[in-house]
């Protein structure tokens, strides 16, 4: 018969939790206040709306540091001639195969070391880093920081990761540096990708014979939508994958930047790929006939309601005093711990002259998701190494740096004392 103590029903809870936490590895989630508005400007900036996004994935804003982003001139809108696509995080897996520090191959994947079977050919392997769905959560941690930060940049235009979840940063009508040769009139979109290498070659010592990945489905579903959207808003640009296409030229463009050159390119090769030896996976999706399908598939958006935020959605209520400033879960060595971060008291919109017609559009809530830090940049792993916790700790992490992104409606100005 089962004991029904107290203590035992605790006893119970915590194993629940502990194999709860050994199967899942969660990023806290750190919420902030945001202003995509930069200026002055009485222009309605061009920033993507979740209209047509499954609801499954994570839709969220991401102020880019103004170190990494050029504001209009004027309020005219930017002239776009160029959708650009541009792989991510690809250095950080080519470092893992040329270091000569640790060369180790492990059966298991997310480790903060080495390489690892890729889940479905063992015959190739990854970045021991990537889970079973090749997502990196470092990844995920650096790229968002480059763009917040004044750090390394660049910041892109959208954001979307191999789970399908997307991030709209800077609007449209900013130029970025993340290609400086065609900032002046591109957008650019940030997919994460991911390089393997056959097993054979890394034995061999042939470290440098890695090839990307092909892109996940939901993040090909994320981008089919992404692209539907943007070829309504400027249906001049070219839909075709010209991937040699020079600066200013009307063309939707993929690069790897100085990780893969032009002709090593797989993904958007229109049917390269099936002339290369290396690579064992297909890559049809991102050819320009299955690609193009997808698009029509999607249907077209109404350019005045569809595509971007308007100035009246959604709407504030002033009823609404409360803004969330960090929340999030985290599931460490074998525990569960709810982070909770501080909530702000906010005054109603009418409170202040400077913010008459405050709508939502201008204040957002953007969902970063950040590594412990006792975990290092390779995201949560204590849960793999640990299995035995009996206690269920709350961890309440110090949230630094956000007064800058809260509004003070008593004053009408933001934390670090500006009024926009």
């Amino acid at each position: 018969m089962p004991d029904p103590s107290p203590a035992a029903g605790i006893d119970s809870i915590v194993a629940a939790l502990s194999r709860r936490s050994n199967d899942q590895r969660r990023t806290v989630t750190q919420y902030a206040n945001l202003e995509p508005r930069v200026g002055n400007t009485g222009t309605p900036p061009r920033l993507l709306s979740d209209i047509g996004f499954q609801e499954t994935i994570q839709f969220s804003y991401l102020n880019a540091h103004p170190a990494h982003v050029i504001p209009p001139d004027d309020e005219e809108p930017r002239t776009i001639r160029q959708i650009v696509v541009c792989a991510y995080g690809l250095e950080l897996d080519r470092r893992r195969f040329t270091s000569r520090q640790n060369r180790t191959i492990r059966t298991q994947r997310q480790a903060p070391h080495g390489v690892a079977p890729h889940p479905d050919d063992a015959n190739v392997l990854i970045s021991a880093e990537l889970d079973d769905f090749t997502n990196s959560a470092e990844k995920q941690v650096v790229t968002p920081q480059n763009m917040t930060t004044r750090g390394a940049g660049p910041a892109y235009h959208f954001l979307i990761d191999r789970l399908g979840n997307i991030s709209v940063g800077p609007a449209l009508d900013y130029k970025t540096t993340t290609i400086p040769a065609r900032h002046d009139d591109a957008i650019f979109v940030g997919l994460e990708g991911a390089l393997g290498i056959l097993r054979a070659d890394y034995l061999r010592g042939l470290v440098r014979e890695y090839f990307e990945l092909p892109y996940t489905d939901p993040q090909i579903d994320t981008l089919v939508v992404l692209l539907a959207k943007l070829y309504v808003a400027f249906p001049e640009i070219r839909r075709n994958f010209d991937n040699t296409a020079t600066p200013g030229v009307l063309a939707t463009v993929y690069t790897a930047g100085q990780t893969l050159a032009v002709d090593k390119l797989l993904n958007f090769s229109n049917g390269a790929w099936r002339n290369q030896t290396k690579s064992p996976f297909q890559y049809y999706r991102t050819d320009d006939e299955p690609m193009l399908v997808q698009i029509d598939t999607e249907g077209s958006y109404d350019l005045a309601t569809e595509i971007f935020r308007t100035a009246e959605a959604p709407r504030a209520l002033a009823a609404r005093d409360e803004a969330r400033v960090a929340i999030g879960q985290l599931d460490t060595a074998g525990q569960t711990a709810i982070v909770m971060g501080a909530y702000l008291r906010l005054a109603a919109p009418e409170r202040s002259s400077d913010m008459q017609g405050q709508s939502r559009r201008e204040l957002f809530v953007s969902r970063e998701r950040m590594a412990h830090s006792e975990a290092a940049q390779t995201g949560v792993r204590a849960a793999t190494t640990n299995r035995g916790a009996q206690t269920v700790t709350p961890i309440f992490p110090q949230v630094s740096n956000f007064e800058p992104h809260v509004y003070d409606y008593s004053r009408g100005v933001w934390g670090d004392g500006t009024p926009y």
